[in-house]
């Protein structure tokens, strides 16, 4: 499809990868922004403002940028906040689009706009260095049309940088069903031995890919914490990718995912659509999780609930499923509970305490 004609209008992958954007955005920003009171945000592939006459990835960022820096807990905490906000394509009608569209939007209090520019995704990389100097959070949006515009070692010269988070939007299907092909085009045949760990492989479904590709990001970049989103359009599923440091940063996706997509199949963006399971608790995945989980426990022999905390988050669950897992070793008595510090009672397997070490978890052999 012609990018003129993709940003006509919005499909349902992309209204679905909108709207995680949004909410992950929004999450993110009064998080750091109250821990640093600043914090720089690029869109380097932004496109021209909206999708038909739907708010696109930039619109987005100034809404939730004006909702959050307008917290009076934020600004009691820090009453001049700072967000600065660098806007690319490497489409300059699109730029032009954008330059209407963020003056009809107007000004934002606290937000600096850097831009909007028209440069080659590798020419900007290059004038990027300073920024990727400041030790202050930062955070990349990275929503190429064409997986061929961004190279592994691009995404490494970013995440390579303190405190970075980036989120990657990959056409995966476009990628995923010719990996078992004969006729391979080149594009297609480098982004398999670039970004993933089999390459050209004859891959168990789109998850198996996804998966793939996730352990490339984390050998590569020496991360734990890699985040796939899939965005389940029917007959066209595609992935956002989020690389961060943090477990915070892992745990907010993860909620959100799960918010959207309570079976864990991956979000669907049809109005009404039935989902096939009422609780994530009912998949392969977490079925798969829970034997990963017990078998770690066991050879562990301990686990603190900042370890539990962490080991979850890093496999993609929340709290509350794990909690389920741990309520029933306990009520069947292959696990007892130790409290720490000012601990009292239960395990403290929640998001809030990801940090504070309340309680040990201890395998009855």
């Amino acid at each position: 499809m012609p990018q003129e004609e993709f940003f006509s209008t919005q499909t349902d992958i992309t209204a679905a990868k909108v709207k995680f954007y949004q909410d992950y955005i929004g999450g993110y920003l009064i998080k750091v922004l109250m821990t640093f009171g600043k914090c720089f945000v690029a869109d380097l592939l932004c496109g021209p403002g909206k999708n038909g006459n739907n708010p696109g990835s930039p619109l987005v960022l100034l809404e939730q940028a004006k909702l959050m820096l307008s917290s009076e807990p934020l600004l009691r905490a820090h009453p001049n906040p700072d967000v600065k906000i660098l806007f690319n394509d490497i489409n300059p009608e699109h730029i032009e689009n954008l330059k209407t569209e963020l003056q009809a939007f107007g000004p934002v209090r606290n937000v600096s706009i850097i831009g909007p520019t028209s440069r080659p995704f590798n020419e900007i990389l290059l004038q990027l260095p300073p920024v990727l100097r400041l030790k202050i959070p930062k955070f990349f949006f990275l929503d190429p049309f064409a997986y061929s515009t961004i190279q592994l070692t691009d995404i490494g010269q970013l995440i390579a940088s303190d405190y970075t988070e980036v989120m990657l939007f990959l056409p995966t299907q476009d990628a995923y069903r010719f990996a078992a092909t004969e006729n391979i085009p080149p594009g297609t045949r480098n982004f398999l031995e670039n970004f993933t760990t089999l390459g050209v492989h004859n891959y168990d479904g789109i998850d198996d890919f996804n998966k793939s590709i996730c352990q490339k990001f984390r050998e590569s970049f020496g991360l734990k914490f890699v985040r796939p989103i899939l965005l389940d359009g029917g007959q066209r599923k595609h992935t956002l990718f989020l690389l961060t440091k943090h477990v915070r940063g892992m745990m907010l996706a993860n909620k959100i995912f799960w918010d959207k997509s309570p079976d864990g199949l991956g979000i669907r963006s049809a109005a009404g659509e039935d989902l096939l399971f009422n609780t994530g608790t009912c998949n392969a995945d977490f079925l798969q999780f829970t034997t990963l989980f017990k078998d770690t426990l066991k050879s562990l022999g301990s686990m603190s609930n900042q370890q539990i905390i962490e080991f979850t988050a890093t496999h993609g669950f929340l709290p509350e499923h794990v909690k389920t897992i741990l309520d029933e070793m306990k009520e069947n008595g292959e696990i007892s509970v130790t409290h720490i510090n000012d601990g009292k009672k239960g395990m403290y397997i929640a998001e809030s305490n990801w940090d504070k070490p309340k309680s040990i978890i201890k395998y009855n052999r």
